[in-house]
């Protein structure tokens, strides 16, 4: 199966449903996931009118903060004298946005059961067919807004050693062996995952530079040689 963030900025890049949500308990990576969705140059790309970044959170009873962070990012200015606010901000989207939206990506962060409501109405704010990603701890939010789901409580070996290798971005070689074990001493777990990845990689930059003046092992020489490292460099 495609890793947990690969099938976020593959349903969003092609526009195959319009809405992705994120499931996890706090601490599991949701955040991390859509903030690798928020950075894919595929997903840039794709989305000309702007990815906008919201932080819903457990109190967002009310859609005016969000329309205000809609506006913020999209740069749409309104007078704060205003009688309704709300309205103009949803106005400036629509004027903004005059298209049909299929080019706005919408990333909506900690969406709580309390804060659903606020972030449907925002969404019926925007122009039609727009797409959005969520993150939420609660399935019942995903649930409410259909489309695809990704739970990273489930996170499956293969998957959590495809995104252990990316973390490596290719310059770290890992046997198969290794790479379970790593996973496995991870936990399956997101966060960690990213972290093992990016230390592993880290290493192998500093060690390529420290070794590049003196000796060092034939293995070492020879991993150097085709441009990558092992763990033991």
């Amino acid at each position: 199966s495609p890793p947990p963030d690969g099938a976020a900025k593959s349903a969003a890049a092609n526009g195959v449903v319009g809405f992705v949500g994120i499931k996890a308990m706090g601490g599991q990576g949701k955040t991390t996931l859509l903030a690798r969705v928020a950075r894919d140059p595929r997903v840039l790309a794709r989305f000309s009118s702007g990815v906008v970044w919201i932080d819903v959170g457990r109190e967002a009873t009310e859609v005016g903060p969000l329309l205000a962070q809609m506006a913020r990012w999209l740069k749409i200015d309104v007078d704060d004298d205003e009688k309704d606010l709300d309205a103009a901000i949803a106005a400036g989207l629509r004027r903004t946005l005059s298209h049909d939206g299929n080019d706005l990506l919408v990333l909506l962060d900690n969406v709580w059961s309390s804060s659903l409501e606020a972030a449907q109405e925002l969404i019926e704010a925007c122009p039609d067919r727009i797409k959005v990603v969520l993150t939420s701890r609660e399935l019942s939010v995903v649930e409410e807004l259909g489309g695809d789901a990704v739970d990273l409580s489930e996170l499956p070996l293969a998957t959590a050693v495809k995104m252990l290798r990316e973390q490596c971005r290719g310059e770290v070689e890992l046997s198969d062996g290794d790479a379970e074990a790593l996973a496995r001493a991870c936990h399956l777990h997101v966060l960690a995952l990213e972290h093992v990845g990016a230390q592993l990689w880290r290493k192998c930059r500093g060690s390529r530079r420290s070794g590049s003046g003196g000796s060092s092992s034939s293995s070492s020489k020879a991993g150097r040689r085709r441009g990558r490292c092992t763990p033991d460099d």
